[in-house]
């Protein structure tokens, strides 16, 4: 090739460059431009990046998360210590020196309280002295129910709860148990559950022992199997099943029996039987009692009245 053809073929050359050049400049302008409302306006660099980000990214390669909105609880917590509030990170508050909590119908109240406002929940706990003593056990009121516990957790939102140790009066008697859930229509399921009508009910002198119990406040006691103590000491009396109706009204149920020590008859339980309401002018009261030196009674009684006409027993 002679020097002439070869200048003439690097010319042409440089002049095709020069002319695809600013055909691809432009139509790489033309991909930056967008149509708005009929009229070309130019996407910034920055626009076109989370533009792209969007279209290509998120909506066809990768999942899209959403944040969980939290539910807001339905009224105020209100809230108050005699000693001090310590606040930490995570929506946690420490009320220390008998502390109160009241949410709608709720009330608790104990020594040290820990709330998680994120998550709804609280947790109250007494103290113990240097003597071993526990002072400032927690009470949980909810509505016109009572519990004395030993230690309570509770969610505001699901209603729920765990709690140790809990003491419930429930008409004449106490139910109480090692460990018992609490229901969001406010009943107990416990295990291990005691029911007395001692007075004494932190360590009682009598009580059915209840292998597993489902407690209605101010309604009933559903029990599977259960057995009677008396003195720390089981005795051969079981049931498959019990049921404790409780009510304010006139209604039958069963009268739980005294414990005695006679010197001639020895140890027994008194007075223990069934009251039946048969209508609003006549009931029937059966009761016995038995003895370990091999006494026994059996007792009826029965009280009738029409007002104004008459009246006995």
């Amino acid at each position: 090739m002679t020097p002439l053809k070869a200048n003439t073929l690097i010319s042409f050359i440089l002049l095709f460059v020069l002319l695809v050049l600013p055909d691809e400049a432009m139509s790489q302008r033309r991909r930056n431009r967008g149509v708005e409302g009929g009229v070309e306006t130019f996407n910034s660099p920055a626009a076109l990046n989370a533009d792209s980000l969007t279209t290509d990214s998120v909506r066809t390669d990768s999942v899209v998360v959403k944040p969980i909105k939290k539910q807001p609880l339905d009224a105020p917590v209100i809230y108050s210590a005699n000693d001090s509030i310590v606040f930490e990170e995570g929506g946690y508050a420490h009320l220390y020196g008998d502390g109160k909590v009241n949410y709608q119908k709720v009330e608790l109240g104990a020594q040290i309280i820990t709330m998680n406002m994120d998550s709804s929940t609280v947790y109250a706990r007494g103290v113990k002295d240097s003597l071993g003593v526990e002072t400032g056990k927690p009470v949980f009121k909810d509505g016109d129910t009572s519990y004395d516990t030993e230690a309570i957790r509770y969610n505001f939102k699901s209603k729920k709860g765990y709690i140790n140790n809990v003491v419930s009066q429930q008409g004449e008697g106490y139910v109480t148990g090692n460990n018992a859930k609490k229901g969001a229509d406010d009943e107990l399921f416990m295990q291990n559950g005691r029911y007395t009508t001692c007075d004494h009910h932190d360590h009682p002198h009598f009580y059915l022992q209840l292998t597993k119990a489902k407690v209605r406040p101010k309604k009933n006691v559903v029990t599977g199997p259960a057995y009677l103590v008396v003195e720390d000491v089981p005795l051969p009396l079981a049931v498959p099943f019990f049921f404790f109706p409780f009510s304010s009204s006139y209604s039958s149920g069963f009268i739980m029996p005294t414990v005695l020590d006679d010197s001639a008859r020895g140890f027994g339980l008194s007075d223990g039987g069934y009251y039946f309401a048969i209508s609003d002018l006549m009931d029937l009261k059966l009761t016995g009692d038995i003895f370990t030196k091999g006494s026994w009674r059996l007792g009826l009684e029965t009280n009738y009245n029409k007002r104004y006409k008459f009246s006995g027993s």
